[in-house]
């Protein structure tokens, strides 16, 4: 299992590393950063998350974590700032949980009733857009 899925202290939101990204970012469908009134809104049953893998010594450098209690599908924006282009790790829908393709940075990703994907993201690029 990635370092990044087993840490030894909780997210707390604060910069990661040594950027402008926080080490974890929750996330409404619509790639907007959940404030207040979100996490009271009794009818938003979807949400995500981007957190920072950067102090792993190898593997991806950002993961997202996109979940979808609803009962319909929800289309996700994956924002572009956050990494990016994403790999599928594990997808809830697929019946052996496999995943495939690779979705860009800033792309639609649609889930389907009661289900998450977990992505990541290889990419430098988070490290070189906090510069």
């Amino acid at each position: 299992m990635h370092p990044a899925l087993r840490r030894q202290a909780f997210l707390t939101g604060a910069p990661a590393r040594l950027s402008a990204f926080k080490d974890i970012m929750w996330m409404r469908p619509d790639g907007g950063e959940m404030g207040h009134n979100d996490w009271a809104n009794a009818e938003l049953h979807s949400l995500g998350c981007t957190f920072d893998a950067a102090d792993a010594p190898k593997g991806p450098q950002r993961y997202a974590l996109l979940i979808n209690a609803a009962p319909h599908a929800v289309v996700f924006t994956l924002p572009a700032e956050h990494g990016g282009p994403w790999r599928g790790v594990l997808d809830t829908a697929s019946e052996d949980g496999s995943t495939d393709g690779v979705i860009p940075a800033g792309a639609l990703c649609t889930l389907v009733t009661r289900s998450l994907i977990l992505l990541a993201s290889d990419s430098d690029a988070v490290a070189e857009y906090a510069r």
